[in-house]
């Protein structure tokens, strides 16, 4: 093709290059660390099922825990029996770019200077607690981010060596280990934009699913908080986890998972503690719908808009549901302004909605438990709230995906 020459084909156990005879293959094996370095590569060249120390090792690579290379003592570099491309994978097994001086490691989602210890550019899949040029979780030593993007192991964190198939090409491809819940990934998308394709990534997270009746699989990062979000509600106010998740936590070894939920729940306590002082302050100023519309048009054009196009309605068969179960009305009856302040007695229809089936109910000791706790929580916390504010609050909690697949048009903003 073109006068192109076959350099080198890779292998589990190394690669294989063209022999000196035509039909002939020269097989060169290379061992490699934990974190997937390629430390020495050699050859059988004579055939005699030894290896000479003195002729028949190609390459030898000893790194800084960065990937900065030894000097001086590291063996070969130039031996005419391996190839000069091949032997440019190293360190995490990722190719090294010393054309023009750069010194350089390809990753595929961005490059990595081991001379600082710093990559080119920030970081794909940025986590909260780590810079954005950050890599390999600041550990070097156990972790290798051969993408770029995100790290990995070939053990676990009881020293255990993940178990692989050689048979089916796992050997040096430890994401193919069994996924534990919170476990992430990087997923590239295309990003269309003046005709071309450009790409970006996004994180994903794995989940094992029986949350809610969720399913197993990986799930976008919003998607999966959505899975969660009671649980980081009902912490942000001073109460538990749900039983569900505790189990998962407890069954998988969840602590990815509890750390993103406690995560998840101080940014919701901070949100909440920001609009308090906020409104509190006097400074808050309520603003219209009518403020940003051209023109004018009358407060019933506008209400008709609004059932007509924004509202979308599903057909509901199930059972009648009321939202104010019995442990929220003893609550409220409870509550220093909302006593009495207005009807929410089990005969108002204005807080009965069907359930989206017959199936919708499933599981309704947990999670309508959990729903009583949520509410009841956030009377207690939120002694000064109006009617308003409630049915505000109660509207918002129904447009979250675990209950509005459940309970769907839940509607008490009209």
């Amino acid at each position: 093709m073109g006068g192109e020459q076959l350099q080198f084909f890779s292998t589990p156990e190394g690669y294989v290059t063209p022999g000196t005879t035509e039909g002939q293959w020269a097989y060169v094996y290379q061992y490699k660390d934990h974190l997937g370095n390629v430390r020495l590569s050699y050859t059988d060249a004579d055939g005699n099922g030894t290896i000479d120390p003195d002729n028949e090792i190609i390459e030898e690579n000893n790194h800084y825990p960065f990937g900065m290379r030894h000097r001086r003592y590291n063996y070969g570099g130039d031996n005419s029996l391996g190839s000069d491309v091949a032997q440019k994978w190293k360190y995490n097994g990722v190719e090294f770019e010393d054309a023009l001086g750069l010194g350089l490691y390809e990753m595929p989602f961005r490059q990595f200077d081991p001379a600082i210890a710093r990559w080119t550019r920030i970081d794909p899949v940025v986590h909260y607690s780590n810079s954005t040029y950050n890599g390999f979780d600041n550990n070097p030593v156990y972790w290798a981010d051969p993408s770029g993007a995100d790290t990995q192991t070939l053990y676990d964190l009881n020293g255990n060596a993940w178990t692989v198939d050689c048979e089916n090409s796992e050997c040096d491809n430890a994401r193919r280990k069994e996924n534990k819940e919170g476990d992430t990934r990087p997923e590239m998308v295309g990003v269309p934009r003046g005709g071309a394709a450009p790409h970006k990534t996004k994180k994903e997270y794995y989940h094992q699913g029986g949350i809610y009746g969720s399913e197993a699989g990986w799930y976008s990062e919003s998607d999966y908080l959505d899975l969660f979000w009671m649980d980081a509600q009902s912490l942000s106010m001073g109460g538990a986890l749900s039983t569900g998740t505790i189990e998962l936590i407890d069954r998988d070894g969840g602590e990815k998972l509890l750390e993103l939920i406690v995560g998840y729940a101080q940014s919701i306590y901070d949100a909440r503690e920001r609009s308090n002082a906020y409104n509190a302050s006097g400074h808050a100023i309520p603003l219209s719908f009518l403020d940003f519309l051209p023109g004018k048009i009358s407060y019933t054009a506008l209400r008709k808009l609004g059932k007509n196009f924004f509202k979308k309605t599903i057909k509901a068969v199930g059972e009648e549901h009321h939202l104010v179960s019995t442990k929220v009305a003893r609550a409220l009856d409870n509550h220093p302004i909302l006593n009495g302040a207005f009807d929410y007695s089990r005969t108002n229809k204005k807080y009965i909605y069907r359930a989206l089936n017959q199936d919708a109910h499933r599981g309704y000791q947990t999670w309508h438990r959990l729903y009583d706790a949520t509410v009841v929580k956030w009377l207690q916390t939120n002694p000064r709230a109006t009617e308003k504010i409630f049915n505000e609050y109660l509207h918002n909690l129904h447009q979250q995906p675990w209950l509005k697949e459940r309970i769907p048009n839940v509607n008490l903003l009209d």
